[in-house]
């Protein structure tokens, strides 16, 4: 392996145990300051402010027209399958804000479905783009991404779990590898449930920013986000050193 591989595969070593570790820490703060909230004086301090967060959250939750609410919110994900307007998170908290928690996680599934199925269809039409590209390059990765000539779906999986990781590049990535449509669509669903529901809580609970319903699914998120990194960063070196 050339010194230039060698270096590119140590920077990338130490970013992917950076995020990951940063994540497991963020989760740990996240602990602290739910322990620390239970004190009686910031107790005493946050009622003061819940009376107008419940006002907020009350105007939003008295929306009438309930149809054109979903439809804008699918039109969103619809978009974003082409356009990367917002974070899924971010669209996942303010379906989470705005509506009852059952219809949140149902409408938020309908939607980020819309989104896998486009793109996993362009990619079948158009092909994987620069992800493809790129793996071409990187053997070690392409065939880990490919076993026994076939597309490892646990990939897929594994990529659906952690945040910040490019969904709609990865479900071009799979269209364009001649993966079956059923099979990818349930393992990235599988795979994405436990960030939908967890972004979907904390958008829900947003108006109570210390209670455990807000802090918990956050807690979950960002230390099952550092361990899948961690995870992934020792496979992918371990893949490295079997090559040299």
């Amino acid at each position: 392996m050339s010194k230039t591989k060698q270096s590119k595969g140590q920077r990338r070593k130490i970013l992917l145990n950076f995020l990951g570790g940063l994540l497991l820490v963020l989760s740990v703060v996240l602990v602290i300051v739910f322990v620390f909230s239970r004190d009686a004086e910031v107790m005493k301090w946050y009622a003061t402010y819940q009376t107008t967060l419940e006002d907020i959250e009350s105007r939003i939750m008295s929306i009438d027209d309930v149809a054109l609410l979903i439809a804008v919110i699918l039109l969103i994900y619809l978009i974003k399958s082409v356009i990367p307007i917002m974070p899924i998170s971010a669209l996942c908290f303010l379906v989470g804000a705005v509506m009852p928690l059952y219809a949140a996680v149902s409408v938020n599934m309908l939607g980020l479905t819309i989104m896998l199925t486009v793109k996993f269809f362009w990619g079948r039409k158009l092909g994987g783009g620069s992800v493809h590209k790129l793996l071409k390059k990187n053997e070690s990765i392409l065939t880990f991404i490919e076993r026994d000539g076939n597309v490892n779906p646990w990939i897929l999986f594994v990529s659906r779990l952690v945040p910040s990781f490019p969904v709609n590049s990865i479900s071009q990535l799979y269209g364009a590898m001649g993966f079956d449509y059923p099979s990818f669509l349930i393992v990235s669903l599988g795979g994405f449930m436990p960030k939908l529901v967890s972004y979907t809580l904390v958008g829900r609970n947003i108006f109570d920013p210390l209670s455990s319903k807000f802090l918990t699914p956050l807690i979950i998120i960002f230390a099952a986000s550092g361990i899948s990194i961690l995870t992934i960063n020792v496979i992918i070196t371990k893949l490295g050193e079997n090559k040299q």
